[in-house]
């Protein structure tokens, strides 16, 4: 977990110290809680890990909030990952409505079925 502390303060919070409106350095701090609070889950600290879970879940909700943000997004495909990932963190940090909001707007991309969506652990409280 340290490595993942690191790279929030060394790398990623840098970059956003310099350019608040970078966003692979966003996603990256949000993807950094995400992983964290997985890790913090499977390690038996349930605070730590709701902790790094509502702050993935505010992180994504934080870009895709900034239009100028989410216009930097590339395509589909990368609008998509990034909807199913902020759906988990919702999901995971309990809060299921923002997470089928989240899941809503990745279908309608196309690449995600709900299929999927029934197979995904982290989306369990969506269904």
């Amino acid at each position: 977990l340290a490595h993942l502390e690191q790279a929030v303060a060394a790398g990623y919070q840098r970059a956003l110290a310099v350019d608040r409106s970078n966003l692979d350095a966003s996603v990256g701090v949000a993807e950094v809680h995400a992983m964290s609070g997985k890790a913090f889950r499977e390690a038996g600290d349930v605070a730590a890990a709701s902790t790094h879970f509502a702050a993935a879940a505010a992180g994504y909700e934080r870009i895709f909030a900034d239009q100028e943000l989410w216009r930097e997004f590339g395509g589909c495909a990368d609008r998509s990952d990034f909807l199913y990932n902020a759906a988990c963190a919702c999901a995971l940090a309990g809060r299921p409505s923002e997470a089928r909001q989240a899941l809503e707007m990745c279908l309608s991309f196309g690449l995600v079925t709900q299929e999927e969506i029934v197979k995904e652990e982290d989306l369990r409280c969506c269904l």
